[in-house]
């Protein structure tokens, strides 16, 4: 009889089980394309301030005035971080952040690294 009962309730939460996978999944496809969005529309501010900057100098070069070295500081700067947030929304750094995080989850294992609390506490077990 108990298995009359527990056999529909298996399947229940055989069934609820793959809904939470695939809403987890949802999720995480979200949160990753919000932060790609989010690394574009940065990209285009600092691309911009970057232009922005580059064609001052520019411009002030070309009409003979001279410019501080100390303004090839943020050309830099700022060309270096555009460039990281160009990879990220553009380029395919997400991708090699995914396979970094499944090479360490594979290779090196968990037991290497605290992921997630464990309660209780695996000391507490023995």
């Amino acid at each position: 009889m108990g298995n009359y009962i527990a056999a529909p309730l298996e399947r229940v939460m055989e069934k609820q089980q793959a809904t939470m996978i695939k809403s987890q999944d949802r999720m995480r496809r979200t949160q990753m394309a919000m932060q790609m969005a989010f690394s574009r529309d940065l990209f285009m501010w600092m691309g911009g301030t970057w232009t922005g900057l580059v064609s001052g100098i520019t411009l002030a070069k070309l009409a003979g005035k001279s410019v501080p070295p100390a303004m090839m500081a943020p050309v830099t700067i700022l060309g270096i971080v555009s460039a990281y947030q160009y990879d990220m929304g553009y380029g395919t750094k997400l991708n090699r952040v995914n396979a970094e995080m499944n090479k360490i989850i594979d290779e090196e294992g968990s037991d290497k690294h605290w992921f997630v609390p464990l309660w209780p506490p695996e000391d507490s077990k023995k």
